[in-house]
């Protein structure tokens, strides 16, 4: 019993571990982008205050670290004082895309120029250069905080449910009860609460881990960019407004297509006089610069432009085909769960009751028709229309072994004109269905598809 007590405290520790973790690092993203956010929000009434360039050189880290950085120093006069400063933005570190502000500020600001700093009236040693490109890069700090919030949120319902089963009780059903305990000898249940409906249609717990990778996948899929490459594939995001831009730079990305090299294309463009900056890759066409070019944008949001006909990101269409291949087969794979979900509650309401037995040898197999489904199991049950063979509610696992012995005999609920049309109440749904299961248990085993949902949905909305 001792060990068996630390067994499962060492169990529960690990799960605390497993919560506490990711959910720290998620949260401390996630209030950086909330800094990000009320920073920028209040250098919005900052004073517009004239510059000049004292430096704007490229520089490096050292430590071995050779990723070039925009060393930029400029000063100000704010209220007869003069001050100094090198901040270039209202973000705390990189975000990946700090390379195509900074090269703009550097090809349009070198050392000796004038330019607009934004200063804290209240406190005039406080500036920014560039007070827009934080507003940006929000959504990337919370697509950078979403694996870690999404696995610790998986755990802490994993604690959660623990504390119901242990607080309202648990619905498992002992190993040694015959799969009788749910169903009588006379008909099978044929009214079900709505909460263990939800229970029986949510399926399995093992089956219910598929939506984990769903949502992970789809996680890869947002971050190459997969919507948007596919989308504009199909012509699905038309653009509203058309500029004309100009190129600034090319770079050579040292990976290739088929041999074909991608270049990234900076440039920059003027919506209703504001200028904007962006960038644009294309495979074997490269740009030169003072290129013009069509710059397809947004009328409600112009900063984020591409080059018409080029790539919005380094990933094409085909980059992200792997990670769609497999949330289809992930979803196909659900649907055909649910309808067998479905198939069991509708079979509890208008089925029959039938035992079903483990054939030992094949004397009856002229009679016995295997439509070989996924399902199907090794228990057969005799009807008028020959021996029928039973469907299992989930897929076989190890603990239904002990029903394959000789003569072993389980409960099936089949249809009473079509018994193809079956189900066996084997231990998964024996135990959703068990009398002493608690609502707040069965609601409990039911979250899974529904918070997975909601996960997709607030992705997609802070991706695009």
């Amino acid at each position: 019993m001792g060990s068996e007590i630390k067994s499962g405290l060492g169990i529960l520790a690990a799960i605390l571990a497993f919560t506490l973790i990711p959910l720290g690092i998620g949260c401390g993203l996630l209030y950086l982008r909330h800094a990000v956010i009320r920073d920028t929000e209040a250098a919005k009434s900052w004073t517009e205050t004239p510059c000049t360039i004292k430096t704007c050189e490229w520089g490096t880290q050292g430590g071995g670290d050779d990723r070039a950085y925009l060393n930029l120093v400029y000063t100000y006069e704010f209220k007869g004082k003069t001050y100094e400063n090198d901040r270039i933005d209202l973000l705390i570190g990189s975000m990946g895309d700090d390379d195509i502000m900074e090269r703009a500020i550097y090809e349009a600001h070198p050392a000796g120029t004038t330019a607009i700093c934004f200063v804290d009236p209240n406190d005039p040693q406080n500036s920014v250069f560039d007070r827009e490109h934080a507003a940006n890069a929000t959504n990337r700090l919370w697509l950078l905080a979403f694996p870690f919030v999404c696995v610790g949120a998986g755990f802490a319902l994993m604690l959660l449910r623990i504390g119901v089963v242990a607080v309202f009780g648990g619905g498992t059903v002992d190993d040694s009860d015959s799969p009788n305990y749910v169903i009588s000898q006379g008909e099978p249940p044929r009214s079900i609460p709505w909460h263990t409906q939800l229970a029986v249609l949510a399926g399995a717990t093992g089956m219910q881990v598929a939506w984990l990778f769903v949502v992970g996948f789809f996680f890869v899929f947002i971050i190459l960019d997969g919507p948007a490459c596919w989308a504009r594939l199909f012509d699905v995001i038309p653009a509203d407004l058309t500029v004309q831009g100009k190129i600034t730079h090319v770079d050579a990305l040292d990976s290739h297509e088929f041999g074909i090299t991608v270049y990234q294309n900076f440039f920059e463009y003027e919506v209703d006089g504001q200028e904007y900056t962006g960038d644009s890759f294309t495979r074997g066409k490269r740009y030169s610069e003072g290129d013009s070019v069509e710059v397809n944008c947004d009328s409600d949001d112009p900063s984020n432009g591409s080059i018409g006909g080029a790539r919005p990101s380094e990933f094409s269409w085909w980059h992200s085909s792997i990670p769609l291949g497999v949330l289809v087969l992930l979803l196909f794979g659900l649907v055909c769960m649910y309808k067998q979900n479905i198939r069991a509650l509708w079979l509890m309401r208008i089925g029959k009751l039938a035992t079903a037995r483990r054939l030992q040898s094949r004397t009856a197999s002229e009679q016995i028709d295997e439509p070989h489904a996924t399902q199907a199991s090794q228990f057969y049950f005799e009807h008028e229309q020959g021996y029928v063979q039973a469907l299992w509610y989930s897929p076989p696992n190890q603990k239904k072994s002990k029903w394959q012995r000789a003569n072993e005999t389980v409960r099936v609920v089949y249809h009473p004109k079509n018994p193809k049309n079956n189900v066996i109440f084997d231990d998964e749904l024996k135990s959703v269905t068990a009398a002493n299961r608690s609502a707040a248990e069965n609601l409990m085993h039911s979250y899974a598809a529904p918070v997975a949902i909601l996960a997709i949905i607030v992705l997609l909305l802070n991706a695009y």
